[in-house]
């Protein structure tokens, strides 16, 4: 029996998740400082986003590059995670009655998404993923794959693209604001420059929670 679309690109993205482990493991034992803080680093952009990801790298000891890179391998591995298995959600809903609720929503979320992005494609991915949210990271940008019926290359190459172009600004930003801060003989602020891009983040999502409950 033939393998699925959904089951050929959960292995590719298994694989890729097993190379990514064993290269930090590799860095981890060549190079202890910092990449044994590597983990933080992942679990910064998963749980709080791209901006998030950028202020807490340099307190690791992390040069910018890293922190770009190691943002699109991982953007890229959640992604062929994410994307197969609702692929393969999608195929099966019709078969598993279970599925078939979750599904009929999605198609209905789908035909609102094309109605309002579907004409600008990729470019709607591309600046949705500037966005510092973790809600705009690659899980999201897999949904609106599937909703946008993209192809895996077409949507790899959109996430790699627009969490290279989020870090890079990010990183800039927060390097420059170092060297503003250190310019003015400010040592300190109130809060690492990290807490407080997470303390911004989750007031965005409150607000964003908040509003979607009023107009409902």
């Amino acid at each position: 029996m033939t393998p699925s679309r959904g089951a050929r690109l959960l292995r590719v993205g298994l694989v890729l998740l097993a190379l990514w482990g064993a290269g930090y493991a590799a860095l981890a034992l060549a190079v202890p400082e910092p990449y044994l803080q590597a983990w933080q680093l992942v679990a910064g952009q998963l749980l709080a986003g791209q901006a998030f990801a950028a202020s807490l790298g340099p307190h690791l000891g992390f040069p910018g590059w890293f922190v770009v890179a190691q943002g699109v391998v991982q953007s890229v591995v959640v992604l062929m995670l994410v994307f197969p298995l609702l692929l393969l959600a999608q195929e099966r809903s019709a078969k598993v009655r279970l599925l078939a609720r979750p599904m009929a929503r999605i198609q209905a979320l789908s035909e609102r998404f094309d109605a309002r992005f579907g004409r600008w494609g990729v470019a709607a991915l591309l600046a949705f993923l500037l966005f510092p949210l973790w809600t705009t990271g690659a899980g999201a940008m897999a949904v609106a794959g599937v909703l946008l019926g993209l192809r895996a290359p077409t949507l790899v190459l959109a996430v790699a693209t627009g969490t290279a172009l989020s870090l890079t600004l990010w990183v800039a930003a927060f390097e420059t604001l170092e060297t503003i801060l250190a310019a003015t003989g400010v040592e300190r602020l109130p809060l690492p420059v990290p807490l407080l891009v997470l303390l911004v983040v989750v007031v965005l999502a409150a607000l964003r929670r908040l509003v979607e409950r009023l107009r409902a």
